[in-house]
């Protein structure tokens, strides 16, 4: 993991098995443990119903393994 080494932070995407169009980023910031997701479907500026479930699965997911204290969808992650 050298990059999370020199650079402090390291990043990640993912794509749906079954829906390619929706992706989630990961940016993961060592120097204060932050780890930001940032959910879209390509080619759209809003995402569709069925990408909204896959977002709400993954929330949903996220919050029973780091607790809903620690999950917000309410905070920018801003990277240099």
């Amino acid at each position: 993991m050298q990059v999370i080494v020199k650079y402090d932070q390291y990043r990640m995407l993912f794509r749906a098995a079954d829906n390619a169009s929706v992706q989630v980023e990961v940016h993961i910031r060592q120097n204060d443990n932050i780890t930001a997701l940032h959910f879209s479907e390509v080619g759209a500026e809003q995402p569709s119903e069925t990408a909204m479930d896959y977002y709400r699965k993954l929330k949903a997911r996220v919050m029973l393994q780091f607790g809903a204290e620690n999950v917000s969808d309410k905070h920018s992650f801003r990277t240099p």
